[in-house]
């Protein structure tokens, strides 16, 4: 009564005219439902009502019709008339007059939010149960010998390797037996070649033994006398400067006071002879002749003394000052002369010591060479290192390389590359099996995993495997490689070395456990590591739970926290926002 009382007020409290504005009808209804829903659906009424009249109040001149307010949809009415369950938000109404309440903080763990109440197809909903749950792994795999050996040429020094004659592709061969043959004519005239090098070698080391040993012997030697040729210069220039020199210019000049000395004596016994012939008149011819010899020894006399001045002019002004300049230079050079013999000397002896070496090192590569080619003489033939089947090119964890096949062998006259796998003896038996593993499930595998190989070669058989080594390190991008132990029946002659097969393991399986599909399973916007399943409840109502998920084999995964068996929840995540908005 309280509530009825309450709400006649609230109709009382309104404006004059608006009831009669409004109409009875629309009154009783809208104090029906404000008496049934309570004071929080009352307001909200009371608000629609204000909001009702307001339009109807701005509706056009009085003779037109007005439009019917708007009805709530059956969902709407529906979702008003049910209460919402505890804990649970009620669903969406009119919009309050009122501002809303401030937010609070959500709680640690939000209860999940339901959706209104809707049809969804029988097949978009799965129901969970337990079942049977494993993971499966298929590796695809290669059949490896266990004993196999290289065929490779790895010559010291020769490179050019003709085939002479070669074993067929699939041959069978015992220890020892012959596999390849090459052309050997070029290899012994190189050899040939070579023990001339070493003898050449030789001799230029005797020859570098003995100009050391003679440049180290004469180095005292020739420094003493490079000392000694010094110290002569030395002396020859002192001694010339203090005598030769003096006594030169002395010399000149003495002899050209000697010619002058000669022509006064002729000039004075021509004068002597003037004198006595003159005093008798009469002049014979001995007369004559002694007075014209006498003469012409003047004139001699005068020109020696010409030449005696010619003679001094010459010695002092050009002779004696090149002859100064010329023992000048030459006591200079003998002094550099000392300087670089005592500098080059040594050096000479050094480099004759290093030029003996020079030729011990290569007198010694040339021997080394020698024997290396005298070696690789003996790869000429090539034997088989043990019992087994010829396979040209290399296996490599059950792929052969590429590489020579059977009708690529190598023909007389072709060449081998060297250190490179020629060809493969294998035997063929114990094999096992290598298969690459994917990055994504490396961590399901495990040393000692059992499981079953099929083989094309075998349709219908299922044969025993054992993962016996696991290689962590990656043999390619994102692949790692598994080496499988497979029980062969001794008759299956068809599994060879190279042959494929699958594997099969099952790293991960439950009796019973909750199972769904992978599409049920959505992630949190904000933090993937939270999933969610849209669970419907009894109501038919969509309640976004949150749930724990184990393992996961291609498109199904494993619950292990948030619903229970006989849940029922969406086959697809997505479709939930297509589901409510339709």
């Amino acid at each position: 009564m309280l509530t009825s009382r309450a709400g006649f007020r609230s109709i009382r409290s309104w404006p004059r005219g608006f009831l009669s504005d409004l109409g009875f009808a629309r009154v009783f209804v809208l104090v029906s439902v404000v008496l049934l829903w309570g004071t929080e659906g009352r307001n909200s009424f009371v608000t629609s009502g204000l909001a009702l009249a307001a339009q109807e109040q701005a509706q056009p001149a009085e003779g037109q019709p007005a439009a019917p307010p708007p009805e709530n949809p059956p969902a709407q009415q529906q979702a008003a008339e049910q209460k919402p369950p505890e804990g649970q938000q009620p669903a969406p109404g009119p919009a309050p007059a009122q501002p809303p309440p401030p937010a609070q903080a959500a709680p640690p763990q939000q209860k999940p939010t339901p959706q209104p109440a809707i049809q969804i197809p029988q097949a978009e909903i799965y129901e969970v149960r337990a079942e049977l749950f494993k993971v499966e792994l298929t590796l695809s795999g290669k059949f490896h010998p266990e004993q196999a050996a290289e065929i490779v040429l790895r010559p010291k020094s020769w490179s050019t390797f003709r085939v002479a004659r070669a074993v067929e592709h699939g041959t069978a061969v015992k220890k020892g037996d012959v596999l390849l043959e090459f052309e050997a004519d070029r290899l012994t005239e190189a050899i040939i070649d070579q023990r001339r090098r070493v003898e050449l070698a030789v001799n230029n080391l005797k020859r570098a033994e003995e100009e050391a040993r003679y440049l180290e012997a004469t180095l005292p030697l020739d420094l003493a006398l490079a000392r000694r040729a010094k110290k002569m210069s030395d002396e020859d220039w002192q001694y010339f400067l203090k005598v030769d020199k003096p006594f030169m210019e002395k010399t000149a000049r003495f002899s050209a006071e000697v010619a002058r000395w000669f022509l006064e004596y002729e000039q004075e016994e021509l004068r002597q002879l003037e004198k006595m012939y003159k005093a008798d008149e009469l002049t014979d011819e001995t007369e004559e002749i002694i007075l014209r010899r006498q003469r012409n020894s003047v004139k001699l006399a005068e020109m020696d003394v010409e030449e005696a001045d010619k003679r001094l002019n010459e010695t002092l002004n050009f002779s004696l000052p090149r002859m100064t300049e010329s023992r000048e230079l030459s006591h200079q050079r003998a002094e550099h002369t000392l300087r670089y013999n005592e500098a080059t000397l040594p050096l000479a002896v050094a480099s004759a010591k290093l030029s003996l070496e020079e030729a011990r090192t290569t007198l010694e590569r040339e021997k080394k060479r020698l024997s290396e080619l005298e070696a690789d003489r003996e790869l000429l033939v090539i034997r088989s290192p043990i019992d087994g089947i010829v396979y040209y090119g290399r296996i490599i964890r059950g792929t052969w390389s590429t590489g020579l096949t059977g009708s690529e062998r190598p023909a007389p006259g072709s060449t081998v590359d060297p250190n490179k796998v020629i060809m493969t003896v294998v035997q063929p038996r114990p094999l096992s099996v290598w298969a690459e593993v994917p990055e994504s499930r490396v961590g399901r595998l495990r040393v000692g995993l059992t499981g079953t190989a099929e083989l094309p070669v075998l349709p219908g058989a299922y044969l025993p495997a054992k993962l016996v080594e696991l290689l962590l390190v990656p043999v390619k991008e994102g692949t790692f490689a598994a080496r499988i132990e497979v029980q062969i029946p001794e008759d299956a002659q068809a599994v060879v070395p190279g042959g494929s097969c699958q594997v099969r393991f099952i790293p991960y399986v439950k009796q019973r456990t909750l199972v769904v599909p992978a599409s049920a399973v959505g992630s949190d916007e904000l933090d993937p590591s939270k999933k969610y399943v849209w669970r419907l409840d009894p109501s038919g109502r969509l309640i976004r739970q949150q749930v724990t998920l184990g393992e996961r084999s291609n498109e199904r995964v494993e619950i292990l926290d948030g619903i229970v068996a006989g849940d029922r929840i969406l086959r697809n995540y997505s479709a939930a926002e297509r589901l409510v908005a339709r």
